[in-house]
Order: structure tokens, then C-alpha cells, then sequence
């Protein structure tokens, strides 16, 4: 398992240079394109806890598979989590944690089907958590669905 918890960006013009901010980013960009040049087979799961990392750029290439998520499943990795628009320290938190502690609780092997799951189950407390009078974004789904599986 791989898990990314930074930033993403995403080229609007050039959607290969989309990237992932490490710590030296500026010096060495992880760039789409160089994740493409991967060859990571039999990886089970990529995490990307970053924002627009399964988003497209462009408008017109929102049907398009051309982003980062999309990248590491191309690089060899079965499953790749990633988000479709910008996520809040808080939902990203709290949505991992819980997919994290949904998969320690498979049995067997680790599995698309597992991983879907345990996504699905997590995303769904998140939302589930979001819906007291008290808050202002009350099952809101920008703030509880920006997390895809690709796999």
C-alpha cells in the first residue's frame, strides 16, 4: 500500500504535468507523466489523500481518463483511490482513518472488492457524521463525496 497525504495540482493546459506536492516538489516535481513511466506491478492500492488527484483539468476532458489517479493505475497499481475536487484536512482524516481501520477488518486477501467497500462504508459514516443541526454543511456532498476508487 501506497499513501500520499499532500497536495495535488492539476495542469488545465498541459494535464501530464499535473502533480503531487512532496516536500521537494519545487526542486523535483512528481509529475503524471513521470508516475505513467512507472512500472509498478502487482501494487495492490494507492491512497492519494491529495486534492484533484482523479480530476481531469479541463472542462472538456472531464470524460477523459487523464489524471493522477488514473496514472498510478496505469503505473500497475490494482487500486487507486483518489479525489475529485478540492477536500478539507478534516474529511480526509476522517474518511482514511476509517477506511484504514474497514480494511484491517477484511479477511483474506486484499481485494478490489474490499477496498470498494471499505471506501464506500467509510465515506458513508463520514456523511453520516455530517448531518447534526448544528452544522451549516449538513450532508453536503462536496464535503463528503470527493473520494473515487478506481480499481
Amino acid at each position: 500500500i501506497v499513501h500520499f497525504c499532500c497536495h495535488g495540482v492539476v495542469d488545465h493546459d498541459e494535464p501530464l504535468d499535473s502533480l503531487i506536492l512532496l516536500s521537494d516538489w519545487e526542486e523535483k516535481p512528481f509529475t503524471l507523466r513521470q508516475v505513467i513511466e512507472l512500472s509498478l506491478s502487482a501494487s495492490r492500492l494507492a491512497f492519494l489523500s491529495a486534492c484533484f488527484t482523479a480530476h481531469g483539468g479541463a472542462e472538456e476532458l472531464q470524460d477523459e481518463s487523464n489524471h493522477l489517479a488514473c496514472g498510478f493505475h496505469l503505473a500497475g497499481f490494482d487500486n487507486v483511490i483518489g479525489s475529485l475536487w478540492l477536500v478539507g484536512d478534516n474529511a480526509a482524516y476522517e474518511v482514511m482513518t476509517s477506511f484504514y481501520d474497514r480494511l484491517a477488518t477484511c479477511t483474506g486477501e486484499l481485494t478490489s472488492t474490499n477496498i470498494a467497500i471499505a471506501l464506500h462504508s467509510a465515506v458513508r459514516q463520514f456523511r453520516d457524521n455530517t448531518k447534526t443541526p448544528q452544522n451549516e454543511q449538513v450532508g453536503n456532498p462536496l464535503r463528503w463525496a470527493p473520494f473515487i476508487h478506481l480499481g
